[in-house]
């Protein structure tokens, strides 16, 4: 077991082995079965950006990074009344839906659904020619990234600056942990300056605001201000980041099979949109074999 422990990468060929192979991650990490591990999916071909969110995918300088965000996302709450079906009530809320929608942000798409991330690795999998480089799955235990976060030192320093502001801005005793999280929403300067981005993510407790984000069985991390944060701790001896990778000739018999267990795109993708895709994959998967 110590053994299989040491290992970064496993690569599945099956979706019985990639399920086996969790399974055994889940024996491994976890205690308490009511435990929960995090996936996420990706497409081998941009492992030049794996573990980043989009905001961080280019070479634009942080303070230029946080300024666009700012923006952005203002003009998305500005616009974004009028074609919500929700009401999103915070900015947590409209971050979310921002990002599920397209907008570029510091957030990190998980789902806590093994067979969710690994449609995702594949879902535009469907040419021969996308065959060529395979898809990948990191699973991540969340718990253990926490306690790594909370007993960093400029964690702790961060943590003891916030608490020790005087409590002028009448913010009751209860609110100042749900104030402390709303450092890593999108701020402009004079708000950053005020309270400066901490460097580590942050993990959130996400409300299933809409049917995609439920359907998806989404979770999400807020990277702080530096991109390769959780880069850095996969390389690490006891690091619980766990990436499978899957050979790309193996993808459309998977395909099948998440298709067999009830994992396609409608299901992720609860719309006219996601069956719309989804019939085209079936057509395309057609015409390839």
């Amino acid at each position: 077991m110590l053994k299989w422990l040491a290992r970064k990468e496993i690569t599945v060929r099956s979706l019985q082995m990639y399920v086996r192979e969790v399974s055994k991650v889940r024996e491994s990490w976890l205690d308490d079965p009511a435990d929960e591990l995090w996936f996420r999916g990706e497409d081998e071909k941009h492992q030049a950006t794996t573990l980043l969110p989009e905001l961080f995918r280019s070479n634009k300088p942080l303070e230029k990074v946080l300024e666009m965000e700012h923006r952005t996302f203002e003009e998305f709450k500005r616009c974004g009344v009028q074609h919500s079906d929700f009401d999103p009530e915070d900015d947590w809320n409209w971050y979310f839906a921002m990002q599920h929608h397209g907008g570029p942000t510091r957030l990190l798409d998980w789902s806590d659904g093994s067979l969710m991330a690994a449609h995702f690795s594949m879902r535009f999998k469907t040419t021969l020619e996308d065959l060529k480089m395979g898809a990948v799955i990191y699973v991540l235990d969340p718990h253990w990234l926490i306690k790594i976060i909370d007993a960093l030192r400029t964690t702790k320093e961060h943590r003891a600056t916030w608490d020790e502001k005087p409590k002028t801005k009448l913010i009751p005793e209860d609110d100042r942990d749900g104030e402390y999280e709303d450092i890593w929403l999108p701020g402009d300067e004079e708000e950053f300056k005020e309270n400066p981005l901490p460097t580590h993510p942050f993990l959130l407790l996400t409300e299933q605001i809409t049917r995609r984000v439920a359907a998806q069985r989404s979770r999400f991390m807020v990277f702080g201000a530096e991109p390769n944060f959780l880069r850095k701790l996969s390389g690490r001896a006891d690091s619980r980041i766990l990436k499978f990778t899957i050979p790309g000739e193996c993808i459309q018999r998977m395909q099948i099979d998440l298709r067999d267990c009830g994992i396609t795109e409608s299901v992720i993708f609860p719309d006219l949109d996601g069956l719309g895709r989804e019939v085209k994959q079936l057509w395309q998967l057609f015409k390839s074999r």
